[in-house]
């Protein structure tokens, strides 16, 4: 074996130790997303997490509220419901929904007379809401086969961030009798609007009457 030869393997034991070294000093693929997780915002999982943190984005509220819609939809929350009576005028029922001892929803559901009826939901994490939903109806009759009625709807969506709304969503349909079937609440479109105000003030009547039933509750109206 000549010189060069025995030189060249030299050179080429060298270059292997040092690659090897290298391998050792660069954290492995683990330890680094373990890195990467701990300097992350600690976002915790709807399913592992409850009661969950306050939501700072639009996405963990709906994240927040898909969980709760599942617990509600598997019957595994508690409740507690306040029907009442105005006179002829207005009635309605107050109703409480708790997880693990931790209020998630208030849902009032009320009608006037005879052609208008609403229903009002407070999603929140004990006594913070972070997203109202708002539908309201107004039915009437109208031509076609005897007793044909439409249905008027208007939706609204708030999203709230530290209890201020931040985007506030509204869709309008009409729901015929005579055809079933022809409208697709999902597939309607919303439109943006402005956000209103004394929401919060709205919230916290209806949460007054958490633990104490009323002939017929006090409860600010919010125009949207």
């Amino acid at each position: 074996m000549n010189a060069s030869h025995i030189f060249r393997s030299f050179i080429s034991i060298l270059l292997l130790l040092f690659i090897c070294a290298s391998c050792e000093d660069r954290p492995s693929k683990g330890a680094y997303d373990s890195q990467q997780k701990d300097a992350m915002v600690s976002i915790p999982s709807t399913d592992h997490s409850d009661p969950p943190q306050i939501p700072t984005t639009i996405e963990r509220i709906r994240q927040i509220y898909d969980s709760t819609i599942t617990y509600l939809n598997a019957a595994k929350m508690d409740s507690v419901r306040f029907p009442y009576h105005c006179g002829d005028e207005k009635s309605g029922e107050i109703s409480f929904y708790s997880y693990q001892g931790t209020l998630r929803l208030i849902t009032h559901k009320y009608q006037e007379y005879d052609h208008h009826h609403a229903e009002d939901q407070f999603f929140t994490i004990d006594s913070i809401p972070y997203f109202i939903f708002k539908r309201q109806t107004l039915w009437s009759f109208e031509t076609g086969p005897e007793g044909s009625t439409k249905d008027d709807v208007t939706e609204h969506r708030i999203y709230l961030l530290d209890q201020k709304p931040v985007q506030c969503l509204k869709k309008k349909f009409s729901i015929h009798s005579k055809s079933p079937g022809s409208i697709n609440p999902q597939k309607e479109g919303s439109t943006k609007i402005t956000c209103p105000s004394k929401l919060i003030e709205e919230f916290k009547a209806i949460l007054s009457y958490r633990h104490e039933a009323a002939h017929c509750p006090e409860v600010p109206r919010v125009k949207i």
